[in-house]
């Protein structure tokens, strides 16, 4: 072999190194990238929780200061909302508290607690206007699932006294538990 023909053979070897190690580079880059465009998304998930347990933080202070309770509970599980049993919540009810019933319409038929607004989960957002804003609210369901998806919407619009029937309206006590037209 002649020295042109090694230079060139050895020039082809370095031309294909040289492209190997670009597609390498290219791929690194790549894998870089996708771990920095995790990395922004994993910290904007960061700063939207750090600004959620800073609302939680200061709607709980808010709500200690005018002197409505904060139970452990609601605090380790981060809620605005009171858990309350069939004798409590009815009490409340008597003392002014408007209940809020979010079953559907064929729930209803079989009673409502009297004086109850009759709004379903399905329709609260678009209906949210007809409820007291001046006044605490108990809501309440068949089990107390669904008012309480109903209390974290209703605190999130800023109602501040919100409470949930948490067993559902079966454990309305009974003297109390006629039915009302829907």
């Amino acid at each position: 072999m002649t020295t042109p023909t090694i230079a060139l053979l050895l020039a082809g070897i370095a031309l294909a190194l040289a492209l190997l190690a670009l597609l390498r580079a290219s791929g690194a880059r790549q894998e870089v990238q996708a771990e920095a465009n995790d990395l922004r998304r994993r910290l904007a998930n960061q700063d939207q929780q750090w600004q959620q347990d800073r609302e939680f933080q200061a709607r709980s202070l808010t709500r200690l200061a005018s002197g409505k309770p904060m139970t452990p509970e609601m605090i380790l599980e981060q809620r605005l909302w009171e858990d309350l049993e069939g004798d409590e919540a009815a009490r409340r009810v008597v003392n002014g508290t408007t209940p809020l019933d979010v079953r559907s319409q064929s729930e209803v038929r079989s009673g409502m607690i009297p004086g109850a607004l009759h709004i379903p989960l399905d329709a609260l957002e678009s209906r949210i206007s007809e409820l007291p804003r001046d006044q605490p609210l108990l809501v309440y369901c068949a089990a107390g699932v669904r008012s309480a998806e109903a209390c974290e919407f209703l605190c999130q619009e800023g109602f501040e006294e919100v409470s949930n029937l948490a067993a559902g309206f079966p454990s309305w006590p009974q003297t109390s538990q006629t039915p009302s037209a829907p």
